[in-house]
């Protein structure tokens, strides 16, 4: 049988046998956490190289594309102007186009209106002295029939050669008052 000695021998060399492999391990999970921190440190630094690389050129990206627009926004309000410029002359030019053929329109039609108005006032004038004459006429005739039938005229007839059994003064050539 085996002595106590023997017994707590075993024992304690189970025992150092077990710290032995337990700093062992421990030692292993050291070197493996250590490696796995700095394999992670790595990757992390490696992430933020990247990230910031990446943010870098995105912000280049976001300058070019935002110069790019602010440009392409600059040649449009300047083709806009453009348009816009020559448009207004157009609208100008069309404008002073139309202004001037209403300008000789008026200034025809006025003419027109004033030599119709000419016109207009010298038939009036004329169809007046007619009219005028034709009621001398016909006043002169009453004064010569007056006298006919009075047997006195009071006025000098003015055209001597006009009677009352002569030619009617309002009636045409040719026509005598008494012929049927």
């Amino acid at each position: 049988m085996p002595s106590m000695t023997e017994d707590l021998g075993r024992i304690a060399s189970g025992i150092a046998a077990s710290r032995q492999r337990r700093q062992e391990a421990d030692v292993r999970r050291r070197h493996g956490a250590d490696s796995r921190h700095r394999a992670v440190s790595h990757q992390l630094h490696a992430m933020t190289t990247m990230r910031r690389r990446m943010s870098r050129e995105q912000r280049k990206d976001l300058a070019a594309g935002r110069r790019s627009q602010v440009s392409e926004v600059e040649a449009l309000l300047r083709q806009l102007r453009r348009n816009r410029e020559e448009m207004a002359a157009a609208a100008r030019m069309q404008a002073t186009a139309f202004m001037r053929d209403l300008s000789s329109r008026v200034v025809t039609l006025r003419d027109a209106f004033s030599a119709s108005q000419k016109a207009r006032a010298k038939s009036r004038h004329d169809l007046a002295k007619a009219l005028q004459e034709r009621l001398a006429g016909y006043q002169q005739d009453r004064r010569d029939a007056g006298a006919a039938w009075g047997g006195v005229s009071r006025h000098t007839p003015r055209h001597p050669s006009a009677s009352a059994h002569g030619r009617h003064r309002t009636s045409p050539p040719g026509e005598h008052a008494g012929a049927p």
